[in-house]
């Protein structure tokens, strides 16, 4: 594996519809995040969306087990963050938490599904995980937007 199919796995097991209130997920921020992009494949009217972006922030190496003079196993962990953004326009900020808080967990219920990320993966979310919450904004008057990251720990095996 490398910080690539990291990368694509997660997206892959992450990506819009497996997680509801997600919407858009990206392997790298964009340069622009459009409005349209906070709600898409939603119907009309849907008050909040959410945006996610994959980074890979940090990876490490270690030997686990030794084997001959050119052998033996290494344990490769990637540690990785979906940055979500949020958008709502729900009337009371108390609603546009719930909303927000409802994708939160989906996100998490998402991750601690499958600890393979479908069998693309040794394991993820086993080791760490982590949840990190920026302040609710009112923007315009009255929209809100959100900003969190779930990290966790993504891990393979590698024979060398």
């Amino acid at each position: 594996m490398s910080r690539q199919t990291v990368r694509a796995a997660v997206y892959a097991w992450f990506a819009p519809p497996n997680v509801a209130g997600l919407n858009t997920l990206y392997t790298a921020k964009p340069k622009i995040i459009t409005a349209q992009d906070f709600r898409r494949g939603q119907p009309a009217g849907t008050k909040t969306g959410t945006v996610g972006v994959v980074n890979v922030t940090r990876s490490t190496e270690q030997r686990i087990a030794l084997g001959g003079a050119f052998s033996g196993w290494k344990q490769v962990s990637y540690v990785v963050e979906i940055q979500v953004y949020c958008h709502s326009t729900q009337q009371k900020a108390e609603d546009a938490q719930d909303d927000f808080d409802a994708m939160f967990d989906a996100l998490v219920a998402r991750l601690r599904a499958d600890r393979t990320l479908g069998s693309t993966v040794w394991e993820a979310g086993e080791d760490a995980l982590e949840g990190q919450f920026g302040e609710p904004a009112v923007v315009s008057g009255s929209a809100t937007e959100r900003w969190a990251a779930l990290r966790f720990v993504v891990i393979e095996q590698v024979q060398a």
